[in-house]
C-alpha cells in the first residue's frame, strides 16, 4: 500500500494538469489503493474537460491526465455528465476537504416558553439550555399564541445588543403551529438570548432563553 497521501493543493494541481510527470506517478500509485478517491477523481475530471471544450466551441481534447480516464466516453455523455455538475462538485469538494458524512444524534431539542408581560419588559428567562461539545446545532420551538401568517421571520439576537445574530426568513409554521429553528451551536456562546418571530415588520413573538 502506498501510504504518500496529496494534499488537496497537489489534487487540485493534478485536475487542472499542473503536475511534472513524478508528481502525477506518485499521485496515481497512491490513487491505486484509493478506489473510491479514483472514480470521484474521475468524474470530476471528465466534467471539467466536457465542460471546458463545450464552453469553448471546440473539438473534445484530452490532457495528459484525463486521456488515462476518458477513453471509453462517447462525446454524447458530456450532456449528461454537464448535467450532474452540482451534485458531483458538493460530493467532490467535500472530499477535497477531506470531510466525512456522519450522522449526528440526539440533537437537543427545545420548546422557548412564553412569559407574561411585553416584549422586552425585562430579561426572566424560563429555560436555559445546556449545550455540548457533541451538538453541533439545537433545535428551537417556538409555539405561537395565533397563526396569522403563512410564513415568518425569526432573528436570534442576544440580550441588550442591537446587532442580530441570525435571521432566517420565510419560515412556515409545522405541525399544530410550531415554528423549529435549527441553531449552529457556534452562533450560541454562554450568555442570555431573544428569539423574536416577525410577519414582515412587526413583531408577533419575543422569547427569551440562557445558554449555559
Amino acid at each position: 500500500m502506498n501510504d504518500n497521501k496529496p494534499d488537496v493543493d497537489t489534487i487540485e494541481d493534478y485536475l487542472n494538469g499542473r503536475l511534472d510527470d513524478a508528481a502525477v506517478e506518485r499521485l496515481e500509485l497512491w490513487l491505486a489503493d484509493q478506489p473510491e478517491v479514483l472514480d470521484d477523481i474521475q468524474n470530476e475530471l471528465a466534467i471539467r474537460t466536457a465542460a471546458k471544450e463545450l464552453f469553448a466551441k471546440k473539438p473534445l481534447q484530452k490532457s495528459k491526465q484525463s486521456h488515462r480516464f476518458l477513453n471509453g466516453i462517447k462525446e454524447k455523455l458530456i450532456y449528461t455528465l454537464l448535467g450532474a455538475v452540482a451534485a458531483s462538485t458538493t460530493t467532490f469538494f467535500m472530499l477535497q476537504k477531506q470531510q466525512t458524512l456522519s450522522i449526528e444524534a440526539n440533537i437537543p431539542i427545545v420548546t422557548l416558553s412564553h412569559i407574561r408581560g411585553t416584549i422586552d419588559s425585562g430579561f426572566n428567562p424560563v429555560t436555559t439550555i445546556e449545550l455540548s461539545k457533541e451538538n453541533s446545532r439545537v433545535i428551537l420551538v417556538v409555539q405561537l399564541t395565533e397563526i396569522e401568517s403563512s410564513t415568518y421571520n425569526v432573528v436570534l439576537r442576544q440580550h441588550q445588543q442591537e446587532k442580530n445574530i441570525l435571521t432566517i426568513t420565510d419560515l412556515k409554521p409545522f405541525g399544530m403551529g410550531d415554528l423549529q429553528v435549527a441553531i449552529p451551536s457556534s452562533y450560541l456562546k454562554p450568555g442570555n438570548y431573544w428569539l423574536d418571530a416577525y410577519i414582515a415588520d412587526s413583531r408577533v413573538e419575543s422569547l427569551p432563553f440562557s445558554v449555559d
